[in-house]
């Protein structure tokens, strides 16, 4: 075993414990990725439909692929049924338009081109102002929303082209990027 697989796979095990146990922390501490939007949420209304207070108490909706119109003109029905949470599909500009897109493109939705809401007109998901339309709707009923969002990558081009789509700030980043050169028996870009 070489003498740089001995230093690493201690640091790698450390690091490992240490994620699970902040995921655990988070976890049971109530924190996470859910909305903490300054927007009242009414409950009173979560009471009327039996609706307890927080998302990890409750039961969420996967909205897969719904639009955040359609959504909000369902929202009466879904705390009718119960449902404390709701869950939208990825709302991050994709490399592509989503306009369209079938359920057969769902990974169009996963390779995003930024960190920030689509706000481009081109998402079958709607606007930045249907999602916040959408959440003020949500708040009316006592329901939260949780946003999926994707923070691991950006979409490329193809193959190993980065996407025109992708801020010049973020594009011109060589750290954020693979070698244009990397191949899958490059070793040299994996611990």
């Amino acid at each position: 075993m070489s003498s740089r697989k001995t230093k690493i796979r201690p640091l790698r095990r450390a690091a490992g414990i240490f994620f699970s146990l902040a995921t655990a922390m988070t976890a049971y501490a109530g924190f996470g990725i859910v909305d903490s939007s300054p927007v009242s949420m009414n409950v009173n209304a979560a009471y009327d439909y039996g609706l307890v207070d927080t998302c990890q108490e409750g039961v969420i909706l996967h909205a897969w692929q719904w639009s955040f119109n359609n959504i909000k003109a369902n929202m009466q029905k879904i705390a009718e049924a119960g449902y404390t949470s709701i869950q939208t599909s990825v709302i991050q500009q994709a490399k592509e338009s989503t306009k369209g897109k079938t359920n057969s493109m769902w990974w169009v939705y996963y390779q995003p081109a930024n960190f920030t809401i689509d706000d481009t007109g081109n998402s079958a998901l709607g606007t930045k102002t249907e999602f916040a339309e959408m959440c003020e709707e949500a708040h009316k009923y006592g329901i939260h929303i949780i946003v999926d969002v994707v923070a691991n990558h950006l979409g490329n081009q193809s193959a190993y082209d980065i996407s025109n789509a992708v801020p010049a700030d973020i594009r011109n980043d060589a750290s954020c990027w693979h070698s244009t050169n990397f191949n899958k028996a490059d070793k040299r870009n994996t611990l």
